[in-house]
């Protein structure tokens, strides 16, 4: 055997662990539990993400609000609260729905589609 020949792989030895006539189902009770798994940590990762970034802007408004009224106008500065909790709150729904209208195509289709596709 010379040099070049062997690191190359002997197709006729190869022996497939999962034959070619072998139907195996895509829907199992593992594949049912991984998934409900998995879309659980995929909806609290939007969720969070919506309510940090609801947060953020929230406060970033209240701190430019504050100066504005403070510095510039000189007048007392009062937020209101109620509208503040109804923003953040929209903004925190607003993206889970879109995270969520974003994984929409990998989810209306069966892993094998979706792995064929990648490849």
């Amino acid at each position: 055997m010379s040099e070049s020949d062997q690191g190359a792989v002997q197709l006729d030895k190869v022996v497939p662990y999962i034959s070619a006539e072998t139907n195996l189902p895509e829907i199992t009770v593992k594949a049912v539990v991984l998934g409900v798994v998995l879309a659980a940590v995929l909806a609290g990762a939007n969720a969070y993400l919506g309510l940090f970034a609801g947060l953020t802007g929230i406060l970033l408004s209240l701190l430019a609000s504050w100066g504005l009224a403070i510095l510039f106008f000189d007048i007392i500065f009062f937020p209101d609260f109620t509208s503040m909790l109804v923003i953040w709150l929209g903004v925190s729904m607003l993206t889970m729905i879109i995270g969520w209208l974003n994984t929409r195509s990998i989810l209306n289709n069966s892993p094998l589609e979706v792995l064929r596709k990648e490849v």
